[in-house]
C-alpha cells in the first residue's frame, strides 16, 4: 500500500514533473500565440492543468450534451439537469477552459508559429 497522503503526489505517479513541464512549455507557447477574442489569462500552471484534466474527467463521467451545459449558471427551460456551475464551484470559467482545451499540447512542437520575443 502506498504512503502517498497528498493528491498531487498521486497525480505526479501518473504525470510525472518532467512531462507535467514539458505539456506545460508547449501549451504556454501556444496560448501566447492565441489571437481568439475569447482568450482568457495568460499562462497555465501546474495548479490549472491539475484542475482542467479533472474537470475533463468530471465531464466525461456526467456526459452532459455540450459544454455550456457543465458552466450554466441558472435553469432553463430545455435543461434536463440542474445548473452545474463549474465555474464558481470549481474556479475555472468557461472561457479559461475553453483557452486550455484549445490551445493544450501534450508534446512535440507548438501548433502555430513561435513567438519572437
Amino acid at each position: 500500500m502506498s504512503k502517498l497522503k497528498d493528491p498531487f503526489a498521486y497525480f505526479t505517479l501518473m504525470f510525472p514533473m518532467k512531462i507535467i513541464n514539458e505539456i506545460l512549455h508547449w501549451t504556454n507557447i501556444n496560448i501566447k500565440n492565441d489571437t481568439s477574442a475569447n482568450k482568457v489569462g495568460g499562462d497555465l500552471t501546474i495548479e490549472e492543468f491539475a484542475l482542467y484534466l479533472g474537470l475533463r474527467i468530471k465531464m466525461m463521467l456526467l456526459g452532459c450534451a455540450n459544454i455550456d451545459e457543465y458552466f450554466r449558471t441558472h435553469e432553463t427551460p430545455t435543461s434536463a439537469f440542474p445548473p452545474l456551475n463549474f465555474g464558481k464551484k470549481h474556479g475555472m470559467s468557461k472561457h479559461r477552459f475553453e483557452t486550455i482545451e484549445r490551445n493544450l499540447q501534450l508534446g512535440g512542437k507548438p501548433k502555430k508559429p513561435t513567438v519572437v520575443s
